[in-house]
């Protein structure tokens, strides 16, 4: 029994080696003859068997290559001409961002300055009233404004203004007045 089984064994590898190793015969169809005429049409394009077939293979495989190759190229190309017009584009917008940037940096310069002009104009104002009211009136304003306005009134009239006000409050405006305006 155990003979019997051994047998079976060594015939199964015996058979797997053999159809390991040995080229199989292509699979026929009901269209393919079964003559040794037909032999080139059922070839394995892995295994050329005449010189004939290697080297017309190797031609097959240089021409897929240099098609491959031209067809790199080509991408390679495309590939040159879209970066430069990626290129191109963010130097523009580069620019336009630049561009923008002065413009509001103008605008905000442009609005600092007619801010500034108002100030002026208010503290002719309130340089010209008795100091006793400017004091009443920039004591009722808010801080920061009463600050803009201090700032932009002549020295002799704000320290008359000052006089005017509660000492907390003139003690306050003087502290913040000594400060560099933002």
């Amino acid at each position: 029994m155990i003979t019997v089984r051994v047998n079976q064994i060594i015939l199964s590898i015996a058979a797997a080696l053999f159809f390991l190793f040995v080229k199989p015969l292509p699979l026929l169809t009901q269209s393919q003859p079964l003559n040794k005429n037909s032999s080139k049409e059922t070839e394995s394009p892995l295994r050329p068997e005449t010189p004939e077939t290697m080297i017309e293979a190797i031609r097959q495989r240089n021409e897929d290559i240099d098609k491959k190759s031209e067809a790199l190229k080509v991408k390679e190309q495309r590939l040159q001409i879209m970066a430069q017009e990626i290129s191109s584009m963010i130097k523009k917008h580069t620019q336009i961002l630049e561009d923008i940037s002065q413009q509001k940096a103008q605008k905000k310069s442009k609005m600092a300055l007619e801010q500034e002009e108002r100030y002026r104009r208010i503290s002719k104002i309130y340089e010209k009233m008795p100091p006793e009211d400017a004091a009443t009136r920039i004591d009722k304003m808010k801080e920061s404004l009463a600050l803009n306005l201090l700032r932009v009134i002549k020295p002799k009239s704000v320290a008359q203004i000052l006089i005017g006000l509660s000492p907390t409050k003139a003690a306050k405006l003087s502290e913040k007045l000594s400060r560099k305006p933002r």
